[in-house]
């Protein structure tokens, strides 16, 4: 009898201290839903607060967690918000060491050397990134401003034609094709871009108008502007 009640006790306190550990492993976050969390977080503070906070809350998240793909690119992005163009060349070059088979980290390189006008770099990143079946309206809308630039005006509209196909309904898309076509004295072309642009919901008028008269740069008014 006595050793029927010891057994007894023995398995209740057993399974009463299994049970505390499960309830304990369960109040422990998953790693990787508290490092979403935490990203989440950050991402959501963006436009909220400073965007030299987001840099160093993002800089220490990717301390935390150095592989996180999302963060790395929303790292790069953050310092192209801040005119970092060296440092956000960086961090889109780390991307593409952290996933070469993905286009972002090509596109996004391709565009801060567009915007420094390193043309032949520009060029091979964002053709990298094409080759890769990149699918955003803004490698092709990068690449149509490259070629503007280049004088090819041939390879400027066929690339705005493709950047229209695929974010015909997007403001900062049709804002940045009224600014191609002004640039190459397409300026009918130019007017119907910046209409669509303006009845999608396009933000600061006034500014991009200074953009197509030259006395903006389109970059700052994509910063100013857009996510």
């Amino acid at each position: 009898m006595k050793q029927t009640v010891l057994f007894f006790f023995l398995f209740t306190f057993l399974m009463s201290e299994n049970s505390c550990r499960q309830k304990a492993r369960q109040r422990l976050p998953d790693k990787k839903v508290q490092m979403a969390n935490e990203y989440k977080v950050i991402y959501e503070s963006f436009r909220k607060i400073a965007a030299d906070s987001v840099e160093q809350n993002l800089n220490a998240f990717l301390k935390k967690y150095p592989d996180n793909y999302a963060g790395r690119s929303f790292f790069a992005w953050i310092l192209f918000e801040l005119g970092h163009m060296d440092s956000s060349l960086n961090a889109y070059k780390q991307l593409i060491v952290l996933a070469p088979q993905k286009a972002e980290g090509y596109a996004g390189a391709g565009a801060v050397y567009n915007t420094l006008n390193q043309n032949d770099s520009a060029e091979n990143y964002l053709l990298h990134a094409i080759a890769l079946r990149d699918s955003s309206p803004y490698t092709f809308l990068n690449l149509s401003v490259l070629y503007m630039k280049k004088n090819e005006p041939f390879k400027s509209f066929a690339f705005a034609d493709s950047c229209l196909l695929k974010g015909d309904s997007l403001p900062s898309v049709l804002a940045g094709l009224s600014f191609v076509y002004n640039k190459q004295n397409e300026k009918e072309k130019s007017n119907e871009f910046y209409q669509r642009a303006v009845l999608m919901g396009l933000s600061d008028t006034v500014s991009f108008l200074n953009v197509l008269r030259g006395e903006m740069k389109i970059e700052d008014y994509y910063r100013k502007n857009f996510d």
